[in-house]
């Protein structure tokens, strides 16, 4: 189980936000991983493939590899900022 989880991690670095939402958007579409990997610059689609069946992710296990690649997806993306209602307007008055 330790070294799954460590593949899933390694697979979090190396992966780009992008790369990882393309790619679950692909498995989700019920492409093969085969398919699917051709998101991936051709250089990278090994290790890709490798740390996938390291951390037991792929076709087999389609909706958890999906699943994976949308929180590494995520994980990457830069938050919005949120306004404070308090931000608005004229500052509140001291008593």
């Amino acid at each position: 189980m330790g070294d799954a989880r460590l593949a899933v991690r390694d697979l979090a670095a190396f992966l780009t936000g992008s790369e990882a939402g393309e790619l679950a958007d692909h498995l989700a579409g019920d492409e093969t991983l085969t398919q699917a990997l051709k998101v991936i610059g051709q250089a990278r689609r090994n290790r890709v493939r490798q740390l996938l069946q390291e951390a037991r992710l792929g076709s087999a296990s389609q909706s958890q590899t999906v699943a994976a690649l949308r929180a590494i997806d995520g994980s990457t993306s830069t938050p919005t900022r949120q306004t404070n209602s308090l931000s608005r307007g004229s500052p509140p008055q001291p008593r």
